[in-house]
């Protein structure tokens, strides 16, 4: 008996089973977040996985209802194509490193630019050769700035509606789990330190509104949030997570509607790790209109050019 030709129906069966994608059994938000990475097209949230419910006489129970509503708020799961094909695209954001590439979707394109947007992922060693990489090359120093065209990326702030002035004196928080989670002491000392009549805080995490509750002078209002810059007057700008903010774009916007941005435990020091959030910071404040996106900006050339 051939023992390749006996294996062939298992693999052809398996594969058959795998391509839309695989439910995993997962038992805490962690867990979810590794299977979300992983390319899993949705979870199964159990009170615990198939081998401890084995040791435990084989009972498997429903997960806590609330771990359901936490992988839902924090979580999202897509069938992801496996193969892409066009004439040209353009990644903003990392999308071309963060999503294409990190699930394994092939890309067949006469030309891929791609606008970078981490200091982790990198061009220079993908097995693409047709990449035209947009970076602004004060912010990244590594072997990305030799295939690279320096641009920093830019605002169209003449398409910005006009807003309100917002009737108190507001300050916002983002607290986002993905990069700018803070825990309550934090929270509680931003209060304490910079003490505003009232505070907005922006966060997909719903816990926090329960746990600050009793603070009567902090609002958590559901995102998106229609007109949010008439809902504060200053942004409190608090680190993220991995110490690098590649381009913000929420402080220039501030810095166009005329909005004070405190930088909450931000130095000298610490923009010499941050170089995004250092260059962004310095055009803003000595070069906004080089962050102004013009109709005649030289991306257009640029791209033209590659093309």
């Amino acid at each position: 008996m051939n023992i390749l030709n006996s294996l062939n129906p298992l693999n052809d069966g398996m594969a058959k089973m795998l391509k839309n994608g695989v439910i995993m059994d997962v038992s805490s938000i962690e867990e979810a977040m590794i299977a979300e990475k992983a390319g899993a097209c949705a979870v199964m949230a159990l009170d615990m996985i198939p081998s401890k419910i084995r040791q435990h006489g084989g009972i498997a129970r429903m997960s806590d209802v609330s771990l359901i509503e936490n992988i839902k708020k924090n979580i999202t799961f897509a069938n992801r194509p496996k193969y892409v094909t066009g004439k040209n695209i353009l990644f903003v954001d990392g999308g071309f490193t963060r999503t294409m590439l990190r699930y394994g979707v092939a890309l067949s394109f006469d030309n891929i630019f791609s606008f970078r947007c981490s200091n982790k992922d990198f061009h220079y060693n993908l097995p693409y050769k047709n990449v035209t990489l947009l970076q602004d090359e004060r912010v990244y120093n590594d072997q990305d700035n030799k295939i690279s065209i320096n641009y920093k990326k830019k605002i169209k702030f003449n398409i910005f509606k006009d807003i309100k002035k917002p009737l108190t004196e507001a300050a916002l928080l983002y607290i986002t789990s993905n990069c700018r989670k803070l825990c309550d002491d934090s929270i509680i000392d931003i209060i304490a330190q910079y003490k505003f009549d009232k505070y907005v805080i922006l966060s997909n995490d719903k816990n926090y509104k329960k746990r600050f509750k009793p603070f009567k002078n902090i609002d958590f209002p559901v995102m998106p949030v229609k007109n949010i810059f008439e809902r504060f007057n200053t942004y409190i700008y608090t680190p993220t997570e991995d110490n690098f903010d590649c381009s913000p774009r929420f402080i220039a916007e501030c810095s166009f509607y005329n909005k004070n941005v405190l930088y909450h435990d931000i130095d000298d020091n610490y923009l010499e790790i941050d170089t995004g959030l250092k260059y962004r910071k310095y055009d803003i404040e000595n070069d906004f209109k080089g962050i102004t996106l013009q109709d005649d900006d030289d991306i257009i050339e640029i791209i033209k050019s590659n093309i």
